[in-house]
């Protein structure tokens, strides 16, 4: 939803994670995000020039990552 203003993570396994547009990728070299933390993040309220998209990579083994919108 582009109307969607903030989202919570939770991830199974740490991986790491790169905020972006549609072709946003993640890699090894960016934010590491732990398993079992439960993190918010506002997305910018609509302001101009916002990161829409979350790109992850697994930091190790499988996992899921899983975003759900809150607000």
């Amino acid at each position: 939803d582009p109307d969607t203003r903030v989202v919570t993570l939770f991830a199974t396994g740490p991986v790491f994670l790169r905020s972006g547009n549609g072709t946003v990728q993640a890699s090894a070299g960016d934010h590491y995000f732990p398993d079992g933390i439960w993190c918010t993040l506002s997305l910018g309220g609509g302001k101009a020039g916002r990161h829409t998209h979350i790109a992850a990579i697994a930091a190790a083994t499988d996992c899921t990552l899983y975003i759900s919108e809150m607000e």
